[in-house]
Parts: C-alpha cells; sequence; structure tokens
C-alpha cells in the first residue's frame, strides 16, 4: 500500500493482533505499534504525506489530530485537563500526564544501553543517536551541516528561511 499515492487509503490494511493479552495495531509502513485502531488511523497520516493546515493561522501539522487540538485549545479555547501544579490546559488526559513531568520530575523513558532516563520520549531518542550511535544521518540540503536528530536539521533550515545562516558547532550556534 502506498498511502501517497491516494491518502484516503490510510485504513487499508489495517492490521489488530493480540500481544500479550491485548489487542495491538501495528502500521504495515515502519512496524510502529498502537494499543487502539484510531491511534494507528492519526499515525498514518503522517506517512500520506499531507499536511493539515489551520484555516485560522497557517499552522501546518503531520495529522488531522493535531489539527484538531491545535484549534481547540489555541483559536477556540476549549481544554478538558488541567495541570494541578501551575493550571495550565490541555486539550488531553495524555498531554497533561506529558506536561506533569515537568514538576514531578518522573522520568519514565530509560535507555537500554545506559539506562539513562528521560521525562519524554524524544530526547530519548536524540540520547541514543548521540551517545550510541554517533552518525549525522539528517543533512540540509541548504549548508553543508548534518545533524543527529532530524528535530535539530528543521531548527537550524529555519535559519535559511529567516536569512540569517546559523552554523552548529560542538553544541555552540554561530550566526
Amino acid at each position: 500500500m502506498d498511502v501517497k499515492d491516494d491518502p484516503k487509503n490510510i485504513t487499508e490494511g489495517l492490521k489488530t493482533k493480540k500481544k500479550g493479552g491485548k489487542k495491538v495495531s501495528t502500521c504495515d509502513l515502519c512496524g510502529k505499534t498502537f494499543n487502539r485502531p484510531r491511534k494507528l488511523i492519526w499515525h498514518m497520516e503522517t506517512h500520506s504525506g499531507h499536511k493539515f493546515k489551520c484555516a485560522a493561522c497557517d499552522k501546518v501539522f503531520k495529522n488531522s489530530r493535531g489539527l484538531a487540538g491545535h484549534v481547540k485549545v489555541i483559536h477556540e479555547g476549549k481544554v478538558k485537563h488541567h495541570c494541578s501544579h501551575c493550571g495550565k490546559g490541555f486539550p488531553t488526559n495524555d498531554s497533561l500526564a506529558r506536561h506533569e513531568r515537568v514538576h514531578t520530575g518522573e522520568k519514565p523513558f530509560s535507555c537500554d544501553i545506559c539506562h539513562q532516563s528521560f521525562a519524554q520520549p524524544e530526547p530519548l531518542k536524540e540520547h541514543k543517536v548521540k551517545q550510541h550511535i554517533g552518525v549525522k544521518e539528517f543533512e540540509c540540503d541548504s549548508c553543508p551541516q548534518a545533524f543527529y536528530t532530524k528535530s535539530a536539521m528543521r531548527k537550524h533550515k529555519k535559519s535559511h528561511i529567516s536569512g540569517v545562516y546559523i552554523l552548529h558547532v560542538w553544541g555552540v550556534y554561530f550566526v
């Protein structure tokens, strides 16, 4: 299945299997697993290449769920969950739980190689790449810079758009 050819076909071939007594849905394209078929469908939208643009502010999202959450919180002011520490509002219980780790210091994501712990999954991924793999696989298409993570490369690419070239060497940014 090639979702890039027809984003409407993202639900074709969804596989749900039992794993440890629980139903698990798996993405055929990248192997990522989900505990609910709906979450897999939202994930499949990221493979479609389609971007979901906010009509109010032009911010772009990888899937419809991200856009819907953005509109509810930013433009409609609707929040269902509030942080018990600072009062900040969030559209989902998951996003609230993620935020509350800032206050609690909980670090549930652990490196399977050195056991260093992280509050969020993204820094764990960056850590593994930088500390244990050491390959800068994300190259800027506008200059010779290369980065360990896609997010670092995207941040750098914005400097080309703004007209200010930022060179990143050994953790230091040069303008």
